[in-house]
């Protein structure tokens, strides 16, 4: 089955009043795949990532027909026109991956996640990778900024500016908990996910007062702290390392 099919399946189901429990089983799922491919090409490892890529499409394919017509949620060429971009992007990472080039396939996996966002919006931010990625997509501004010795030639208060939309990205999810049609947390797992929240949105402050400070040693090791506090949250919807499953590839 093609990525765009399966793409539609996922982003479409999310608003069709035919979505079953199972559905949304395996939405959360691909969700989770998803998430623990990212943190596998970030981190480095290459057989999960394949792993997880391949499964990411098999649990996105058991959601079977059970979508709405693109004629019923907008514009039908441009959504087919975006999943088409977001497919060639999703196969650029596979290539990516089996080429054992993570670094593109980081850049490619961003790409298919931007098209997936803009075929449309309102069932994209309904998943928890939707409200997720505007936080994700600003770290990744403000860390191609930080990075550079020069600061990419940027003013402090232009970096303040990004470090201001990326903090306002995050304290969005504060008050936007998983949905429970998608996830059946308990009271303990609501918990975990506030802390990882909390935990982002107090080393944002940090961050913050070594960019007041100017100092470039702190701004570094800042930066170290936030990434980790990040990827805990994107652990928090990712695969639990016992539960990966073993797939053809």
């Amino acid at each position: 089955m093609r990525f765009t099919t399966l793409i539609s399946f996922l982003l479409l189901c999310v608003i069709s009043v035919s979505c079953t429990e199972d559905d949304y089983a395996n939405i959360e799922a691909a969700e989770r795949q998803y998430a623990s491919l990212y943190l596998d090409i970030k981190y480095g490892d290459r057989p999960a990532a394949r792993q997880h890529a391949k499964q990411f499409e098999n649990d996105v394919q058991q959601l079977g027909l059970n979508w709405v017509s693109p004629n019923s949620v907008g514009s039908e060429d441009v959504f087919r026109f975006r999943l088409r971009r977001a497919r060639k992007a999703w196969e650029a990472t596979r290539f990516a991956i089996d080429e054992d080039n993570l670094p593109l396939a980081a850049l490619q996996l961003d790409r298919a996640t931007y098209e997936m966002s803009v075929a449309h919006p309102a069932s994209f931010n309904r998943l928890q990778l939707g409200k997720l990625y505007p936080g994700l997509s600003s770290w990744a501004t403000l860390q191609s900024i930080l990075e550079d010795e020069k600061y990419c030639g940027y003013g402090w208060e232009q970096i303040g500016y990004y470090h201001d939309k990326l903090a306002r990205n995050f304290a969005e999810l504060n008050t936007l908990h998983p949905l429970e049609a998608f996830y059946a947390r308990n009271a303990a797992e609501a918990d975990e996910y506030q802390r990882k929240i909390g935990a982002i949105n107090l080393q944002l402050e940090s961050l913050e007062k070594s960019i007041n400070f100017q100092d470039r040693k702190l701004i570094l090791l800042e930066m170290d702290r936030t990434d980790q506090a990040i990827d805990e949250l994107i652990k928090y919807f990712s695969l639990p390392e016992q539960e990966g499953q073993e797939v053809e590839l």
